[in-house]
């Protein structure tokens, strides 16, 4: 373990602050919003390589590659960003980002393998920019307490 310590600026840390406000902001909408969670299944999918090589599969806790992947390859389906919600436990949701596949009559698929189980938690899509989506998307994961 390292005992170096990081030391922020001023405005680094004001920086921080503010990127911090904007996800806790985007979340708790996400969660206020839990009425208007889609339904989604899930789907085994593959890709067939036509250079003779083995079939693209989506990999497991990698769904906005898998996503991006897919729709590259079939150009009618759609990216849906969004978040799924787990929660609440003891007050507290977990809010992380996640990719679907919208198909062309607007059905959504998740071709992210689970690795546990095939419970479908809500989604419920981003309404901001694709950059605010980002910044989250790189984030993961954010726990928040639902405000009464």
């Amino acid at each position: 373990m390292s005992d170096t310590v990081i030391k922020e600026s001023p405005a680094e840390r004001h920086k921080r602050r503010l990127r911090e406000e904007r996800l806790q902001k985007m979340v708790l909408s996400a969660v206020a919003r839990t009425s208007t969670a889609e339904d989604y299944s899930f789907r085994s999918v593959r890709l067939p390589d036509n250079a003779g090589g083995p079939d693209w599969l989506p990999v497991a806790q990698h769904c906005h590659a898998n996503v991006d992947i897919w729709v590259h390859r079939s150009p009618a389906h759609k990216r849906a960003k969004g978040f799924v919600l787990i929660g609440p436990e003891f007050g507290v949701w977990r809010v992380l980002a996640h990719s679907l596949v919208e198909l062309e009559d607007g059905t959504l698929i998740d071709i992210t393998p689970q690795s546990v189980s095939e419970y479908r938690f809500p989604f419920v899509r981003h309404i901001g920019t694709d950059k605010e989506f980002e910044e989250f998307e790189n984030q993961r994961e954010i726990n928040v307490c639902r405000p009464a």
